[in-house]
C-alpha cells in the first residue's frame, strides 16, 4: 500500500492536483483492463484517479504495473442522479515513455454508487489507433488530493422557493404550473439532478402555499363544508403533485426508498423556509 500511495503521489506531483477542482484516488479491485484487445488485468493497479480540472475537463486514470498510465478524458458530463455520473470521452492519454501519447476518439466512463461505500467505474474508448476497456469496483477507501467544494443545496432550494412565491403572487397557480412544466422538461433534457431538485422544491412550495390559501378559504361560511382537496386547483392537488414528482424521479432512476429520502429532504426544507420567510424573501 505504501508503494501504491507513492505512485499516486508521484502522479499528483506532475501538476494534476494543482490544476484540479478536485482529485481523488479510488481504491478497490480491477475487474477489467483491456488495451487494443489484449488483457492486462494482471498488471492493473487497484486504484483509479478521478480528476475534475478547473477548465471543465475530467478524467479517469488507471495504472498498469505502476509504469503505464491510461487516462480517459472528456469535457461533457451528466449527473442524472446523486449516485450516477457519466463522462463522454473525446480522448485517451497513454503515459509510459515520454512524450505522453494522446489519441482522439469517443466513448464514455460511468461511475455508479456512493464513493464512501464503493463505486463501480467503467470506461470504454474507441479511436482509430487505439481501443481500451477498463473497470474497477471500489471498496470505499479513498485518498483525496483535493476535495471538492461542498454543494449548497439549501441555497438552490431557497432560490426555488423565492421564485415560486413570486410567480404565485403575480400569476397565481396557473403561472407556476406552466413554469414547472418548463422546469421538469429542462431537467429531463440534460439530465441534471440539480435542476430536478429545484423543480421539486418549486412544486412543493406551490403545493404548500396553495394548501394554506385553501385552508383559509375553508374557514369561511361559504366553503366550510368543502375539503381542502376540493378547494385546491387541479395542478396542485396532493395526488397530482405526488404523481408528477414521482414520475420525474423515476425518469432519473430514483425510486423506492431513495425517492422517499429525496422528497422527504426537499419537502422538509421547503416547509421550514415557508415557515420562516425572512430566510428567503428578498
Amino acid at each position: 500500500m505504501a508503494a501504491l500511495l507513492a505512485v499516486c503521489a508521484e502522479v499528483s506531483a506532475q501538476g494534476m492536483a494543482e490544476h484540479a477542482k478536485y482529485m481523488v484516488n479510488i481504491f478497490g479491485e480491477c475487474i477489467k483492463a483491456e488495451l487494443d484487445g489484449k488483457d492486462h488485468l494482471a498488471e492493473c493497479t487497484p486504484v483509479v484517479i478521478h480528476v475534475l480540472y478547473q477548465n471543465g475537463r475530467a478524467s479517469y486514470l488507471f495504472l498498469l504495473d505502476a509504469k503505464t498510465a491510461i487516462s480517459f478524458s472528456g469535457t461533457k458530463d451528466s449527473n442524472p442522479a446523486p449516485d450516477k455520473y457519466r463522462l463522454e470521452l473525446d480522448s485517451l492519454n497513454k503515459a509510459g515513455n515520454f512524450p505522453i501519447e494522446t489519441y482522439p476518439g469517443s466513448g464514455s466512463c460511468t461511475m455508479d454508487g456512493v464513493l464512501e461505500k464503493g463505486v463501480a467505474i467503467r470506461c470504454e474508448f474507441k479511436g482509430d489507433k487505439i481501443s481500451a476497456s477498463f473497470a474497477l469496483q471500489g471498496n470505499g477507501e479513498l485518498k483525496w488530493d483535493k476535495k471538492p467544494e461542498q454543494r449548497d443545496s439549501s441555497g438552490n432550494i431557497r432560490a426555488a422557493v423565492g421564485e415560486a412565491f413570486k410567480i404565485m403572487g403575480k400569476d397565481s397557480t396557473s403561472g407556476l404550473h406552466e413554469r414547472l412544466q418548463q422546469c421538469y422538461g429542462e431537467a429531463a433534457k440534460k439530465p441534471d439532478f440539480n435542476v430536478l431538485e429545484n423543480c421539486i422544491a418549486m412544486d412543493f412550495a406551490g403545493f404548500m402555499m396553495e394548501s394554506t390559501v385553501a385552508a383559509q378559504a375553508r374557514k369561511t361560511d361559504k366553503n366550510k363544508d368543502k375539503t381542502l382537496n376540493d378547494l385546491m386547483t387541479s395542478g396542485f392537488q396532493p395526488e397530482v403533485v405526488e404523481k408528477r414528482i414521482r414520475s420525474a424521479l423515476e425518469a432519473f432512476g430514483i425510486v423506492g426508498d431513495e425517492a422517499n429520502n429525496v422528497t422527504g429532504k426537499i419537502s422538509s426544507e421547503v416547509k421550514s423556509l415557508l415557515e420562516n420567510p425572512e430566510n428567503w424573501k428578498q
